[in-house]
């Protein structure tokens, strides 16, 4: 049986018991596990259940703590959305149903991002509306916000301005809060009560003009752990900071081995190392190496357990926060160059076509010869000849690493993988956190190398697993959704590109980005849709393949400084290689996986949205110093209510409707464009245009744009 399906059986069987029971009385979990026959050992699983089918609308509980089935079988479960103005939208879980609307009225104590059960009340006019009946989990367990004292009590005002407008703290609640604090504000009231708020201040998160105040504010609201506590921190100190001789016992010894790890130039905590070779036969022996992170973070320490609780660093504009203690993240587990370190290494004979042909998976110990940067290694495979004198040694093998990365880059791409040309922005920030530049930079052939040997090590790592029949993480991509597929290729349409929505394989995604990339002025844009189209990656231990590289088999094997996934993929690899994976440890980990792998995704998105909150907010810091000031840009979006428009830097604002002078702009929604109605002067997705920045509003991070005459 594969992992996984062992809860879905166990959660079918439950729903069949409460809906098919003829007792007259709503029971308790505890009551419905008496009468399932569950074993004590189980209980506790068996009331998780229950509480994941109550989340997931299958099951409802009652304010008394009894389980009911759902009262109307149409019920939907998903996240609200809310917006500032106080209305919202429930988005599914069933991700082939649209948005639910929810007017003001019919949100019923909903909070943004809450998990909530609704109804649909009214589906005519071809727009959805609803009322939330119950809300199941709180979207945010804390609210951060701005405090303000006064007489007798005090005021609260969210960051999150979908939250709601304020939150009264009563007098003694405040804490050392003075008014100008950030704040973290816990809510004590039961989820479905409508008595007042009862909120009290846990944290006092500092005063908001301090420098650093912003970001930790972002990071205390998504509830990102930032400081590790005495007990983790005395556990690392425990930890050698150096390979023991009785560590290297066992495990092959690569120390004279040429290899050497390839990173950015601010780089500290370095997971992987490369070698490549080049065999008498035409063929590449290549090597990748990965800091063995789970001999020094055993299962169920303090610092194993924390690593799970984080589930991955975080890597806002200011600052890195990191899974592991820095002793280890930093220290001990990173491959610094001259020093010996521990490794799990991946060695693939690959075949002048890119097909692995043989490989090896084993322990080792290694012994870096350099510490790369991504620039210097982009120079030397160039032709820079300056760079190839300064590594005179080194440049043989990376001359051979180019060719190795051209050659899976090709073979991946034959067989469909997808090929983004997306821009990453880069904020520079002086010592108070304020941000002096941003700009847009490209990918080069060093960052393309480095990714080709890690996509091809978690590949065959992911195959060699799958085909033992190990429990294991995956990292699983979907394919889109027709009904994405079909938007996608009514809104290209209007760019001018033709091209068929409905079922989509990757070669014919890769077809459109092809298209893009011979009209400069809407590649960015025609990426970035394509992107939002797709399903979102996520770990799970089932193998499901990997959509948009087109692979069969994947998984994540190559960060486990900075991903808990990883550190497990590690853990599972080591047990079966010391043949510890006798049938109660399968047993074991087939029960704990999928929740491993659910958290682990948590815990991804909310790294993502704290990272793009900081990007947001530093870029509206930044553009707040450029009031009056012109740029060139594209047209990014139209909507009824205004024009987005990017400039080269990846910054975005918006050109409210009532800025466009000179004559009545009529929106026409078909083709996504405004019209002159006496000058015929259009603006559409796409177009080049002359701007001059009008208002950054920092609080809510809006950049306003007006158009240059």
């Amino acid at each position: 049986m594969r992992p996984g399906n062992r809860f879905k059986e166990k959660k079918d069987r439950i729903v069949a018991f409460v809906h098919d029971k003829v007792y007259d009385t709503a029971l308790k979990p505890k009551e419905i596990a008496v009468l399932m026959q569950v074993p004590p050992q189980d209980a506790l699983l068996f009331e998780k259940l229950i509480v994941e089918l109550v989340n997931e609308g299958k099951l409802v509980m009652s304010k008394r703590g009894r389980i009911l089935k759902p009262v109307v079988s149409d019920n939907i479960v998903g996240i609200f959305m809310a917006n500032e103005a106080g209305f919202g939208f429930v988005v599914p879980d069933d991700k082939g149903e649209e948005d639910l609307y929810i007017s003001r009225k019919l949100i019923n104590g909903a909070m943004h991002k809450d998990r909530v059960i609704a109804k649909i009340i009214n589906e005519e006019g071809g727009k959805r509306e609803g009322e939330i009946l119950r809300i199941t989990e709180r979207g945010y367990n804390i609210i951060v916000g701005e405090y303000t004292q006064m007489d007798g009590f005090g005021i609260v005002v969210p960051d999150e301005r979908r939250l709601g407008n304020e939150i009264l703290i009563a007098k003694g609640n405040g804490g050392a809060a003075v008014s100008g604090s950030k704040v973290a504000v816990r809510v004590f009231n039961d989820i479905n009560s409508n008595a007042p708020i009862d909120a009290q201040v846990v944290m006092v998160i500092g005063n908001k003009n301090e420098p650093g105040v912003d970001v930790l504010s972002i990071l205390t609201q998504l509830e990102i752990p930032t400081e590790f506590s005495e007990e983790i921190l005395q556990q690392a100190d425990r930890i050698p900071d150096r390979v023991l001789e009785a560590d290297v016992e066992g495990r092959r010894d690569l120390r004279d081995k040429l290899l050497i790890t390839i990173d950015g130039a601010d780089a500290k905590d370095i997971d992987d190392a490369v070698s490549v070779e080049r065999l008498i036969d035409g063929k590449f022996l290549l090597g990748v190496h990965i800091a063995d992170v789970a001999h020094y973070v055993k299962v169920n320490t303090p610092i194993y357990k924390e690593a799970f609780n984080r589930g991955t660093s975080v890597y806002p504009a200011d600052r890195v926060v990191p899974m592991l203690p820095v002793k280890l993240s930093n220290g001990i587990c990173s491959l610094h160059p001259a020093v010996n370190r521990l490794a799990l290494s991946c060695e693939m004979v690959i075949g002048t076509s890119g097909e692995v042909e043989s490989y090896e998976i084993y322990e080792s110990v290694v012994h870096s010869k350099a510490r790369m940067t991504y620039g210097d290694v982009s120079l030397i495979i160039d032709g820079d000849e300056k760079k190839r004198c300064e590594y005179e040694e080194l440049t043989p093998m990376l001359d051979h690493m180019a060719a190795l990365s051209a050659i899976l880059r090709k073979r991946r791409t034959e067989r469909g993988a997808i090929s983004f040309s997306t821009k990453e922005c880069k904020i520079v920030l002086d010592e108070n956190g304020e941000p002096t530049d941003v700009y847009a930079y490209e990918r080069n052939r060093a960052t393309d190398l480095i990714e080709d040997f890690m996509l091809i090590a978690n590949e065959t790592v992911a195959q060699h697993i799958f085909w033992l029949e190990h429990p294991f993480v995956y990292r699983t991509h979907e394919e889109p959704s027709s009904v994405k597929m079909e938007s996608l290729a009514m809104t290209v349409a209007k760019l001018g590109y033709k091209w068929r929505g409905g079922k989509q394989n990757t070669k014919m995604i890769q077809k459109l980005l092809d298209q893009a990339a011979e009209r400069p002025e809407t590649e960015a844009l025609v990426n970035r849709l394509c992107l939002r189209s797709m399903m979102q990656a996520r770990y799970s231990p089932e193998c499901y393949g990997h959509f948009g590289l087109a692979a069969q088999y994947y998984c994540h094997f190559t960060s486990p400084i900075r991903r808990f996934p990883d550190l497990t993929v590690h853990r599972i690899l080591k047990m079966g290689m010391h043949e510890k994976l006798n049938d109660k440890r399968i047993e074991k980990l087939n029960d704990e996986l999928p929740e491993l792998c659910r958290h682990c995704s948590v815990t991804e998105r909310r790294a993502e949205e704290a990272e793009r909150e900081v990007v947001s907010l530093k870029k509206t810091q930044y553009m707040s110093k450029k009031l009056g000031e012109r740029f060139e840009g594209v047209i990014s979006g139209v909507t009824n209510f205004g024009i987005f428009v990017e400039l080269p830097s990846t910054i975005e604002g918006m050109i409210a409707i009532a800025d466009l002078e000179g004559d009545y702009f009529v929106f026409d929604a078909d083709f996504m464009r405004y019209t002159g109605e006496r000058t015929k002067k259009t603006y559409s997705l796409g177009d080049k245009v002359e701007i001059i920045v009008a208002s950054a509003d920092i609080e809510t991070r809006r950049i306003g744009f007006v158009l240059a005459k």
